[in-house]
């Protein structure tokens, strides 16, 4: 099914076949201006589809902030760590969001 698409898999640096700058570190910012040029200035695509989970997941919900004229579809693996509900002390949370607190906190 995918013959009539181009399946861009870039890596994030420092991890898989990406080596790391000189600086020692690429953040989200760093690899999303890295990867939407690759995309749009060097392969030419002026909208494209992209999806991602962990490390990935990060990265592509800059590029869905960033640029979300040119991004023609997101699918997400996850959707991260949530900082905000484990910092909530328990009883201000909702059931439903207790139930996920406690799902991420057990693995």
């Amino acid at each position: 099914m995918l013959k009539e698409y181009d399946l861009i898999v870039p890596s994030i640096h420092g991890f898989g076949f990406g080596s790391l700058p000189q600086k020692g570190y690429v953040n989200n910012a760093d690899t999303v201006k890295i990867w939407h040029k690759l995309m749009t200035e060097v392969l030419g695509y002026q909208r494209y589809v992209a999806t991602g989970g962990d490390m990935g997941r990060g990265v592509l919900s800059y590029i869905a902030a960033n640029h979300p004229h040119e991004l023609e579809g997101l699918f997400l693996t996850d959707i991260g760590f949530a900082v905000d509900i484990v910092a909530t002390p328990d009883e201000k949370l909702s059931p439903e969001w207790l139930h996920l607190k406690r799902l991420q906190q057990n693995g």
